[in-house]
């Protein structure tokens, strides 16, 4: 039979063995979470950009279906369709550019718009862009 001076410290063995592993465990769940987070938020921002790129290209086809009319027909893409800076005041952190192109087919205009929506600055971790396009016929 075996005595009990022998079996001594055996339990410490497994304890220390269950804190190493539970240890790693947490350690493995706290950077998945945290990476997890960033990119929930880094979704969360493209897609305000999106939505705001989106809003850029519906002012400015509205821009050209207004200057469209019957009575008027010299829309072009210029003046305000060419600005660097469209103010989208529900996307108020994202700065929205939009640029105009007229080409001439016969009697056909074509416009091709093109909205870009940025949020942060370059190098950062929160920086997002997107770029939306849309061509029109008039």
């Amino acid at each position: 039979m075996t005595s009990p001076k022998h079996q001594q410290g055996f339990t410490l063995v497994a304890v220390i063995f269950l804190i190493v592993v539970l240890g790693g465990a947490l350690t493995l769940m706290a950077t998945l979470s945290s990476q997890s987070s960033g990119q929930f938020t880094q979704n969360l921002l493209q897609s305000r950009a999106r939505y705001a790129a989106l809003a850029g290209l519906e002012w400015g086809t509205q821009q050209l279906v207004i200057a469209s009319n019957p009575g008027n027909r010299t829309n072009t893409c210029n003046g305000s369709l060419q600005t660097n800076a469209l103010p989208v005041p529900a996307y108020a952190n994202v700065t929205v550019s939009l640029s105009c192109v007229q080409r001439q087919y016969g009697s056909t205009r074509l416009f091709d718009l093109t909205a870009r929506a940025e949020y942060g600055q370059i190098g950062n971790a929160d920086y997002v862009w997107t770029e939306q396009n849309a061509t029109l016929e008039f």
